[in-house]
């Protein structure tokens, strides 16, 4: 089983300047992330509770303080 694992939405990036071939619509462009603590507890509690190492993360791109 492999999950998947989302800790940020919208483009840190973009935010600044939006790329002509990004598929983010200028609503949802607006950058949140999940703090880097709570990124760590949650991905050892999901892993644990569905007993499997393999995550998937599927954000647009990563916090950089990640």
């Amino acid at each position: 089983m492999t999950l998947l694992y989302e800790s940020a939405r919208g483009c840190w990036w973009g935010a600044r300047a939006h790329c002509t071939f990004c598929g983010i619509s200028e609503r949802a462009l607006a950058f949140r992330s999940k703090q880097p603590e709570r990124v760590v507890q949650e991905l050892l509690d999901v892993t644990a509770r569905h007993d499997t190492k393999n995550v998937l993360v599927v954000d647009y791109i990563l916090d950089r303080r990640y």
